[in-house]
């Protein structure tokens, strides 16, 4: 006889195997903090006051942050988590950190801005040669929290909307960074209308199609309406949803599988 498997209200499963069973529960999995190496000190070389004035500006790992972003990027063989924006202190900020998870180290990408004019290696004149092929340029999202990012390929994330809280400033824009480039590309939809500038909103990536869902938005409006912008020709739809639906709600979870979505406040 197979075993039983509860799979919701009223809904029964008779399940053949164990593995399948298995497939079903819960992963079991324990909370832990992940370490990080700080690089070794440099042999000193200037004046005290010099080196305690480099001390309060270098950082080794991300400030405490609230309503950052945090999503897997991958480039060849190298693992990494990637850290955009959030509240530092009291502001938004537009840093983006990663997180090595082979070396155990965190590296600043784009701390305010990275400059790396004077970097005459090899590799930055290749990532200058190629930012400037694939039409990348200066341009970097602004101070922001609570927007939605997403993975498009392994090396490639997609941030869209957020807040900066201080000026109550809200944004409907679309960007792309590129992990082997280290650099951004505002994308510019050719059709369709862009979702009402807002935060604290969802979003999953499904094949080629950014699906964006709820959020909050100017006087504290509350939204319910599901965009979908498509990477292949590059434009916004709106989705029109059957009843019932979810209320109005920001800050819920969204989790995308083959051409099916779910959402569901936390």
């Amino acid at each position: 006889e197979g075993l039983s498997l509860s799979l919701g209200v009223g809904e029964e499963e008779v399940v053949e195997d164990l593995d399948t069973y298995r497939a079903h529960m819960p992963v079991p999995c324990t909370w832990c903090p992940l370490p990080f190496r700080k690089p070794k000190a440099a042999a000193a070389t200037s004046t005290t006051a010099d080196t305690a004035a480099a001390k309060q500006k270098i950082r080794y790992c991300p400030p405490p942050l609230s309503s950052a972003s945090m999503v897997p990027m991958a480039l060849e063989n190298q693992r990494y988590l990637c850290v955009f924006g959030g509240v530092a202190e009291t502001a938004p900020v537009n840093d983006v950190w990663l997180y090595d998870l082979e070396n155990k180290r965190w590296r600043a990408v784009q701390e305010g801005r990275e400059d790396d004019s004077d970097d005459k290696s090899p590799q930055s004149l290749q990532r200058k040669k190629l930012r400037a092929q694939q039409g990348y340029s200066a341009v970097f999202p602004q101070s922001r929290c609570g927007h939605c990012a997403v993975v498009a390929s392994p090396k490639e994330m997609v941030v869209f909307g957020g807040a900066n809280i201080c000026d109550a400033t809200y944004f409907n824009d679309l960007w792309t960074f590129d992990l082997e480039l280290h650099d951004w590309k505002q994308l510019r939809p050719k059709k369709g209308t862009p979702p009402t500038p807002r935060w604290q909103c969802t979003g999953s990536m499904i094949e080629d199609r950014l699906f964006v869902y709820a959020g909050e938005g100017q006087n504290y409006a509350l939204y319910d309406d599901i965009h979908i912008y498509s990477c292949a020709s590059q434009e916004w739809l709106k989705l029109r949803t059957a009843f019932p639906a979810p209320p109005a709600d920001r800050k819920s979870v969204g989790v995308g599988k083959e051409c099916r979505s779910r959402w569901s406040p936390y």
